[in-house]
């Protein structure tokens, strides 16, 4: 493609997390995932948190869906860690969408497997939670 030529390596991870995006909303939640996945590892080569991040977040909601709520919760302790640190700001109306996810990473796990897999996402460092979710998205499924 013409980014691959430019060597556009943020462009070409946005367009995949976008893609990604695209499948998760058709439910093809896999295909999602490895899209996901894909432009997370273009992103950790880049050292760019913010895509990181962004891409942390695409993956809880994508692991929920595929009934991964343990390292959802992971992932997501990264992310509010992040969050309380001021390293990313929420976006406007997306307080809901949190309560949201936390409540059915809650309601999944019970509350002390959340509190334990939440503990231990918020005690990485944003490369750290991206390795891990990476080995998560690259393990063979059960």
């Amino acid at each position: 493609s013409l980014q691959q030529a430019l060597g556009n390596a943020r462009g070409i991870a946005m367009a995949l997390h976008g893609l990604g995006a695209t499948a998760q909303k058709c439910g093809r939640f896999a295909e999602a995932q490895a899209f996901v996945a894909e432009s997370l590892t273009t992103f950790v080569r880049m050292e760019d948190t913010g895509g990181i991040l962004h891409n942390l977040r695409s993956l809880v909601e994508t692991w929920l869906a595929l009934g991964l709520p343990e390292p959802a919760a992971v992932a997501w302790g990264a992310l509010t860690a992040m969050y309380q640190a001021g390293e990313i700001t929420p976006l406007p109306g997306e307080a809901e969408a949190q309560a949201s996810v936390e409540q059915a990473l809650r309601a999944a796990l019970g509350p002390a497997r959340f509190d334990a897999a939440h503990a231990r996402g918020a005690a990485l460092p944003p490369m750290q939670a991206a390795e891990h979710a990476l080995s998560i998205c690259h393990a063979p499924a059960p």
